[in-house]
């Protein structure tokens, strides 16, 4: 008659504390009355997904005895409680034992931020605002700009080109280009670039989205639809959620792919286009863009396919949008930056700053990052303060926020 391996853990002691780049020493006895064909010793979480790089090993034994050392290597841990896991198989029957630990993890804090301004168009120049605020100027990108966005875990900056389109992908710790991703025949552009959870996400002309990770490997992409192209890109909960315009005709479409398949999943039209769309609750996506040369706000529900316009924003366009808290957003105008609140569906004029090309909001130390013109200016908020006014040298493209993890 088959059984299952038999464990027995002599270390770590439960409830055991550790930090981020600790070893832990994982000692264990395992039995069983066939061949043991597998071991591996990890960090899981509740959902038993592996949180640091796990240790295998193929003993092909009945008995055994392993000591292995386990290192704490993933600095994105948040402080919690994890567990050290065994898991013996002989390759039809596994066992898995669980013993619970604690980790306290680096606290994130901001580490720079990240100005993209342009030189002229064929030119970009990546400067630094480092935690004092000083600024100064990194490298050159001798490409044209079309999008960009950054990792803070793996410390990378994403830049994309017009057609004929390229991903650059660049290591900020040493300013070397690491990789770069072509677009491809017979639309070679790349209209949005989204970076979220370990891949990062294309928006191709030729009608489909590619995720990329941070070695430039190919691990996500969704059906081709060939008079499609997709324009913004964000992720809700267990979905890709894309703005995507039609080829054939003016219409646009609120596009949902399943985040883990890429297989598709359903669409919406709503014949806006999309400068942000952000998440208020499991169910439901605000998007603020513009349509026909005026703002607009709609809130879309993925479970009944449907949206709604919640209210009538001021006249003008919107430029560039941030999420401050689950309900409360700051939206840039060509006449001012208003606040959204998405309960009250309210809204009154936060600054009085037009020409605004970019926000950026770190809410670790509650201020807002505008760019304008030549400058970039941080704000305490909420409140209105006047915190620092950095002036650039050259217009300015898009602003970063960058973290230690």
């Amino acid at each position: 008659m088959d059984t299952r391996p038999v464990i027995s853990l002599s270390s770590p002691a439960a409830g055991s504390s550790y930090h981020i780049w600790d070893t832990i020493l994982v000692k264990a006895s395992i039995s069983h009355n066939k061949p043991v064909r597998s071991v591996v010793v990890s960090l899981v979480n509740n959902n038993n997904i592996p949180m640091v790089t796990p240790i295998g090993s193929t003993p092909d034994q009945n008995t055994l005895e392993i000591e292995e050392y386990l290192v704490v290597d993933n600095p994105n841990l948040e402080s919690g409680n994890y567990f050290v896991m065994v898991k013996a198989s002989d390759e039809v029957n596994a066992t898995r034992y669980f013993q619970p630990v604690e980790v306290s993890g680096i606290e994130t804090e901001l580490r720079r931020i990240l100005v993209i301004t342009q030189f002229n168009t064929l030119k970009s120049i990546v400067s630094l605002i480092d935690s004092n605020f000083n600024v100064s100027p990194l490298f050159s990108i001798l490409k044209k700009y079309n999008g960009s966005d950054v990792s803070s875990r793996y410390q990378q900056l994403y830049y994309i080109t017009p057609e004929p389109s390229r991903l650059l992908t660049y290591n900020l710790n040493d300013t070397i280009l690491d990789w770069e991703f072509l677009s491809q025949p017979p639309h070679s552009g790349f209209q949005d670039v989204y970076y979220q959870e370990g891949l990062i996400y294309l928006a191709s002309q030729n009608g489909n989205l590619f995720g990329l990770d941070h070695s430039g490997d190919n691990k996500y992409i969704t059906p081709t639809h060939t008079d499609r192209i997709p324009q913004k890109i964000f992720k809700h909960e267990n979905y890709l959620v894309t703005d995507q315009s039609t080829r054939s005709n003016l219409y646009r479409y609120f596009t949902l792919f399943f985040a883990e398949t890429g297989a598709f999943a359903n669409q919406h039209q709503r014949d806006l286009g999309v400068i942000e769309f952000f998440s208020i609750n499991q169910d439901e996506i605000i998007a603020f863009g513009n349509m026909l040369d005026q703002a607009k706000v709609l809130v879309y529900s993925i479970e009944n396919n449907n949206s709604f316009e919640p209210a009538i924003m001021p006249t003008g366009i919107i430029t560039a949008a941030v999420q401050i808290s689950q309900e409360d957003f700051l939206i840039a105008m060509d006449f001012g930056i208003i606040a959204y609140n998405s309960t009250q569906h309210q809204w009154h004029l936060a600054f009085d700053i037009d020409n605004v090309t970019a926000l950026e909001y770190d809410s670790k130390n509650n201020f807002l990052c505008v760019a304008e013109g030549k400058n970039v200016r941080i704000y305490d908020y909420p409140g209105s303060s006047l915190l620092h006014g950095i002036s650039m040298d050259y217009p300015i493209l898009n602003i970063h926020i960058l973290y230690n993890k």
